[in-house]
């Protein structure tokens, strides 16, 4: 499931954070977005090592990839 959920989420956010980028939006805006998808995806890894029931870390990791899609 981390791989599937890992294919549904980050080709869209990555196609996102570029059209950011295209847009010429402050490089500090970019890089916020950047580091909280790779924050959240580490953390959705380290929820679901732990558990595959719901944990902290799954919840974070959405969290963090849904606000950076948002």
């Amino acid at each position: 499931r981390i791989h599937g959920n890992f294919a549904e989420f980050v080709p869209f956010a990555l196609l996102l954070l570029f059209l950011v980028d295209y847009a010429r939006t402050e490089p500090m805006i970019v890089h916020i977005f950047g580091i909280m998808l790779v924050i959240g995806r580490i953390a959705h890894v380290w929820g679901l090592h732990r558990s595959e029931s719901a944990s902290i870390g799954r919840f974070i990791g959405m969290v963090l990839t849904i606000l950076m899609i948002a």
